[in-house]
């Protein structure tokens, strides 16, 4: 009964595996906008137009040059003027079109992605007019390969082949379910740790000795922070997936033991494996090999992955993102606004029915803790006295109060855009973005050379401790 239950909790175990792997499947793609797509149409296509074939298609919440409206406006003055508050106002316009002006541009929630797939295919299908998304979504096989080939090539030098495959399916499986090339990196760090575990197999004391290897240990443990760096739902189905690793290599044991009953008697390993040795050759020269393999993926990574992504029309360079050190640094009153911009805008707007227009500058770039004060008048018991009441200060509370404007905006506005990708960002138009899809990229990169240098680490632990255990026996 005890052995059923395992069975029907490792085969749910296995099942889940199953199922998060497939639902939850991702297929990388790039963007320049966090958290939105950029769909650029010719302007031979009007905006109308466009804005229907989306609609046909399923999305919503789509940010257009037509739906825009006045962000903030003053309850005291309701129409200002000046050039410099125009400036943003005409500024906003320029993230509708790309730099030549030959495309219209529109900003889609990335929930939205088949949806926005489907409405380019119409339009390009019935107006023949150019048009595309800024990044691509097709799957790349070549990143899981690499794991898969390490995965078959461990396989064929195992000694226990069925305990290995039961080891290695799920997370082989993972990433193809996640075909990223931290994840690839990962999984080959994750398939060289659990071999190990086949050295110490059908001996006594299997389980003490395999949680105490420095070796098995420090690269499964280092494959689930790699994985965890990744993304949170990615750290969740693989710790899922090891699980599913246990789940299989108990069945696997049941079965084996099943079998051997048949028999009257059978071959046991006389020496415990406590007694064997925690390190061997066959383990540094295995290293070697993951740590080419790796190095493959590093090699695809710089042949395929861009840094940025580029446009599928040439030439076409559209309003993009570009990380600064800090807000100081941001060049305000630039071609295109940034999210810092609107906050100088919204200060300016806010402050005007205070300034003295003959005395004042109409638009001026705030200061932390600048304060706009005004003359107000009250009665005492000694007459009418003047005081001075402050009526708004440039700080964080005010930048917050700005911020959340955005939020309560009942329009799609190109704030919404702007305050998703953040404050510490200026906007440039570009063929290549260097904003978070770039990013995303570094830190791949920093993965994946990590993921070189453990196994190297493991191997160079695995010399030294076979060399000073062999000093110590003689």
């Amino acid at each position: 009964m005890k052995n059923q239950l395992k069975i029907i909790l490792s085969s749910v175990i296995i099942f889940s595996c199953f199922c998060c792997l497939y639902f939850l499947r991702s297929v990388p793609v790039s963007r320049i906008w966090k958290n939105y797509q950029v769909l650029y149409v010719e302007n031979s296509v009007s905006e109308q137009t466009v804005l229907n074939y989306l609609e046909d298609a399923g999305c919503r919440n789509v940010i257009s040059l037509s739906g825009q409206k006045m962000p903030v406006t003053s309850r005291f003055s309701p129409v200002q003027f000046g050039e410099e508050y125009n400036h943003y106002l005409e500024g906003r316009k320029l993230y509708f079109r790309d730099k030549a002006g030959d495309f219209r541009l529109f900003y889609i929630p990335d929930n939205f992605q088949s949806q926005t797939v489907k409405a380019v295919q119409n339009i390009g299908k019935i107006t023949d007019a150019r048009c595309g998304i800024d990044g691509k979504s097709t799957y790349p096989w070549l990143v899981p390969s690499c794991a898969v080939l390490f995965f078959i090539f461990l396989l064929f030098v195992s000694k226990y082949k069925a305990l290995f495959f039961s080891l290695g399916f799920l997370p082989v499986l993972f990433s193809v379910s996640k075909p990223f090339y931290p994840v690839a990196a990962g999984v080959c760090l994750f398939l060289l740790g659990i071999f190990f575990v086949q050295f110490y197999y059908k001996r006594k004391y299997f389980f003490k000795t395999v949680f105490s290897n420095f070796s098995i240990l420090f690269l499964t443990v280092s494959s689930v922070i790699v994985i965890s760096v990744t993304g949170i739902i990615n750290l969740f189905i693989f710790l899922l997936v090891i699980a599913g690793c246990l789940s299989f290599c108990f069945l696997n044991n049941f079965v084996y033991e099943a079998n051997d009953k048949k028999y009257s008697f059978n071959y046991s390993p006389i020496i415990p494996a406590t007694f064997l040795p925690k390190c061997s050759k066959s383990f540094s020269n295995l290293s070697f090999v993951c740590t080419g393999f790796v190095s493959l993926i590093l090699v695809l990574f710089f042949t395929r992955a861009t840094f940025a992504p580029g446009s599928l029309v040439s030439g076409l360079s559209l309003p993009s993102p570009v990380s600064v050190s800090n807000v100081e640094s941001l060049p305000v009153q630039s071609e295109l606004p940034s999210l810092f911009d609107y906050i100088v805008w919204s200060w300016n707007t806010a402050t005007f029915p205070y300034k003295n227009l003959n005395k004042d500058k109409v638009y001026t770039i705030p200061q932390k803790g600048q304060k706009i004060s005004q003359i107000r008048y009250k009665s005492t018991e000694n007459g009418i006295v003047q005081y001075s009441e402050t009526v708004a200060v440039f700080d964080n509370s005010f930048i917050e109060a700005a911020e959340k404007t955005i939020d309560s905006m009942d329009f799609c506005a190109v704030e919404k855009l702007l305050k998703k990708q953040g404050m510490n960002f200026k906007v440039e138009y570009s063929e290549k973005s260097r904003g978070a899809g770039a990013s995303a990229d570094i830190v791949s990169l920093f993965l994946i050379i990590i993921c070189m240098i453990l196994p190297l680490v493991a191997a160079v632990y695995c010399n030294v401790y076979s060399r000073k255990r062999l000093r110590i026996l003689q």
